[in-house]
């Protein structure tokens, strides 16, 4: 079953208030969007694209990269009073030719971009919003294509993030 991406925002949210943390500005978190699409990428492409590990690489988990990059768009949301709501929101629409890992990714290259342009631009908090949702929903279908469960993988990145990122987050005053 599909959880409401406003529960995962609010687990976040709660998490970063009982630490006493504060969320990094919209453009530092794009950068940070910027490294674990890179990360994505790379696993993706390791597995569905041309380019294959080598023998000396360490493996890694497309499942946590795909969580590790909702995790970062749920900080962007929360930054913003933002609760993200994908449902609703259409992406570019391709046929099931387009749809394979390789495609999505690069969907998902180009809606991140468009939103990190719109950071850096200061575009309208509505625009910025609707590419959140968009770059969101996109990176759903990419977990789904294959066979990534989107909630397991978001809630494993949330594990993860609270247990070592101790140092990474300013305190509040």
């Amino acid at each position: 079953m599909k959880q409401p991406f406003r529960l995962f925002q609010q687990q976040i949210d709660f998490e970063f208030a009982a630490r006493g943390w504060l969320y990094w500005s919209p453009l530092s978190i794009g950068g940070r969007l910027i490294e674990e699409k890179g990360e994505l990428a790379r696993e993706v492409n390791h597995c569905y694209g041309d380019k294959k590990k080598r023998t000396d690489e360490a493996v890694g988990s497309i499942e946590l990269e795909i969580g590790d990059v909702a995790y970062t768009l749920f900080c962007l949301a929360n930054s913003m009073n933002y609760v993200i709501c994908a449902s609703g929101v259409r992406t570019s629409g391709y046929g099931n030719d387009r749809n394979d890992p390789m495609s999505l990714l690069n969907r998902l290259d180009g809606h991140a971009g468009k939103l990190n342009h719109s950071l850096d631009e200061e575009h309208t908090r509505a625009t910025i919003c609707s590419r959140i949702s968009i770059t969101m929903k996109v990176l759903r279908e990419l977990a789904e294509s294959m066979g990534v469960n989107f909630e397991d993988a978001i809630s494993k990145s949330i594990t993860k993030s609270f247990s070592r990122d101790k140092e990474r987050f300013p305190a509040g005053v």
